[in-house]
């Protein structure tokens, strides 16, 4: 089934690339809190599409960001560039719901948690770094990536440090 998701993402970003023929394409993985499969589409070295097929709390939800980029340092051999932006997510989760109960045994309002699969959305941001590997179509990124979400079970989850690290293969037109 991940395989398919995979499929599913990459035919996504190259249909996106048959608009312009100027952009870079990245496919790759993150890993962290929410790991997936991630897919960029990169527009003259400042500005990305960032999309994301990620696994979190035993569900899955597609991130969409924009990002804006900065190098930090550029050489004929290196190259690093900070990026920030935002964005949003749907999906679903895993998680629990309280529920309160009257217990006529022992005369009291017990609260018990029930396990629950639900809807998600909400907001994204993001600030990173990534190294572009020289000589070789690999960037290695780490990011933060934090998110506040409405769960369809009565709940508002913010989230202020998904760190995550990653890797990606740059299709360079």
């Amino acid at each position: 089934m991940l395989f398919k998701l995979f499929v599913l993402l990459s035919l996504i970003t190259f249909s996106v690339s048959g608009f312009a023929q100027s952009y870079d394409h990245q496919l790759g993985a993150r890993f962290g809190l929410m790991s997936g499969f991630t897919a960029k589409v990169v527009k003259n070295e400042t500005v990305a599409l960032h999309g994301t097929l990620g696994f979190r709390t035993g569900g899955v939800q597609l991130y969409g960001l924009i990002e804006k980029y900065t190098p930090i340092f550029r050489s004929s051999k290196y190259q690093w560039y900070a990026y920030f932006g935002g964005g949003a997510h749907f999906g679903f989760v895993n998680g629990y719901n309280q529920v309160r109960r009257w217990s006529e045994y022992d005369d009291y309002k017990k609260v018990e948690n029930q396990f629950t699969s639900g809807f998600v959305i909400g907001p994204d941001a993001v600030l990173g770094i990534e190294f572009h590997i020289p000589g070789v179509p690999l960037i290695i990124f780490s990011e933060i990536k934090p998110f506040v979400e409405l769960q369809s079970f009565n709940r508002i989850y913010p989230h202020f440090y998904d760190f995550g690290v990653g890797l990606t293969y740059q299709f360079v037109n």
